[in-house]
């Protein structure tokens, strides 16, 4: 049997972190799509979704994914842009891997990885250094929702409650 990962994704706007972990082993790797550009609006998901396939394609070829997550927006401020972009990234995966793609609270991936639900940014950078090699906190994030995710598929549990 080949090896199958669970991926989780952080979400910015301008760039997103995919984690792959490995089912079955403590194994995950980390790469980052810089998606800046000055595109507005629907230009701007447009080429999202386009970069998102092209390199989801690329990473599954390397990383066959079992299911992917995606973090889900959240914060005291809504955030449209990014609501937008999460959406479109979860559309991209499902139609490029052709796997169940899920949204995850940050608190119940911190919850499940951390320890606590409301872990700040260094506590989520000290434990990924733990896990994997990173670069920046969107990649450290981006490990916490993979190996998350990993442990509740390895539980047979698919939603997002603690």
């Amino acid at each position: 049997m080949s090896a199958s990962y669970v991926w989780g994704v952080d979400m910015a706007v301008s760039r997103l972190a995919f984690a792959c972990a490995e089912r079955g082993r403590q194994h995950v790797e980390v790469q980052t799509l810089i998606t800046a550009n000055d595109a507005t609006e629907g230009e701007r998901l447009g080429l999202l979704d386009r970069q998102t396939r092209i390199f989801a394609k690329q990473l599954a070829a390397e990383y066959p994914p079992h299911v992917a997550w995606v973090e889900q927006p959240s914060g005291r401020h809504r955030n449209l842009q990014l609501a937008y972009a999460t959406g479109v990234v979860q559309a991209a995966l499902f139609e490029v891997l052709g796997v169940p793609v899920w949204t995850l609270p940050s608190s119940t991936w911190k919850e499940k990885t951390v320890g606590a639900g409301n872990a700040t940014k260094p506590q989520v950078a000290a434990w990924a250094q733990t896990i994997a090699p990173f670069d920046g906190q969107d990649e450290a994030d981006a490990i916490g929702i993979a190996v998350a995710g990993r442990a509740m598929v390895e539980a047979g549990r698919w939603d997002a409650t603690v």
